[in-house]
C-alpha cells in the first residue's frame, strides 16, 4: 500500500491543524466547537438569535403596530390563523413565498421581516 499523501494545507503549513488553516490564514478567530451539541449559531457571533424568532418576532411587532388580528393577516395571506401563529412563535420554517406574502399583507419589505433588532437592557 503506498503511504498516505499530505494534504496540500498540511504540507504547506505543518503546523496548522486541517480545521484551523481557514482562519489561521485568513486572520479571523472562529470560536471553538467543543460538542457535538453545539449549535451553527454559537459558531458564528452574527447570528444572536434563531432566524426563525427574529422573523416571528419582527412579523408580530408589524402585526401589532397595524393594529391587525392574527385572523387578519392570515386571512390577506390566504392561510390559516394557526399557521400564523406558529411563524410568530417561530416554530415554522418560511419558505421565500411566505415571507413576501406576509411582507405583503403587513405592508413593509421583507428585509424588515428579517432584521435582528438589539433589545434595550433595562437598569
Amino acid at each position: 500500500m503506498p503511504p498516505a499523501r499530505a494534504r496540500p494545507q498540511e504540507a504547506a503549513f505543518p503546523h496548522i491543524s486541517a480545521i484551523e488553516a481557514p482562519s489561521v490564514l485568513l486572520n479571523i478567530q472562529f470560536p471553538r466547537i467543543t460538542t457535538r451539541s453545539a449549535r451553527i449559531r454559537d459558531c458564528f457571533p452574527i447570528l444572536r438569535m434563531d432566524i426563525r424568532k427574529v422573523f416571528g418576532a419582527n412579523a408580530r411587532r408589524f402585526r401589532l403596530a397595524l393594529g391587525l388580528s392574527q385572523e387578519a393577516v392570515a386571512e390577506r395571506m390566504g392561510v390559516d390563523r394557526a399557521f400564523v401563529s406558529s411563524m410568530e412563535r417561530g416554530l415554522q420554517n418560511a419558505t421565500l413565498l411566505t415571507v413576501w406574502q406576509i411582507a405583503q399583507a403587513l405592508e413593509v419589505r421583507p428585509a424588515d421581516l428579517l432584521e435582528e433588532r438589539m433589545s434595550k437592557v433595562r437598569s
